[in-house]
């Protein structure tokens, strides 16, 4: 494994834990109601996160051979794509599941939609600020390396 697969690992790793253990500690303590801005904190990491996950899968693992350029624009399609699925994917399952912040049973649709979109928006600043470094350490790599 090389030096740079082992870094976007542990930013892998890193980035689960601290949403694993932000998560616990805001439900445990009921957070998510008193602090208006945890949501938010947990959206941007799940969109690095995602992002993470994604462009070390696709560019960086050796395990797909897709053979993608690895050049800032394919970095933030590709992440943009990504972490907005996921995203929509995340908003259908907590109204289904009944653990969205705002409900439209309880306050009118237009908050939760609000709510909704802020989610997304912090979705991908979160992925496309995770593209950046991504492809800021892939550069002083392959400068480092002569490529």
């Amino acid at each position: 494994m090389s030096n740079i697969q082992n870094k976007i690992l542990k930013i892998i790793v890193f980035l689960i834990v601290l949403i694993g253990i932000i998560h616990v500690a805001a439900y445990y303590f009921h957070l998510y109601l008193e602090l208006w801005w945890i949501d938010m904190l947990m959206h941007f990491l799940g969109g690095t996160w995602t992002a993470a996950f994604v462009l070390w899968l696709i560019f960086f693992s050796n395990l797909l051979n897709l053979n993608q350029k690895n050049n800032l624009p394919n970095f933030l399609i590709t992440t943009f794509c990504t972490v907005l699925l996921v995203g929509i994917g995340w908003e259908i399952f907590e109204f289904k599941a009944g653990l969205s912040f705002f409900s439209p049973l309880t306050l009118s649709a237009r908050w939760y939609w609000m709510d909704t979109i802020s989610d997304l928006i912090l979705d991908l600043i979160g992925g496309i600020f995770m593209s950046l470094y991504f492809y800021r350490i892939y550069r002083v790599n392959s400068l480092k390396n002569g490529n």
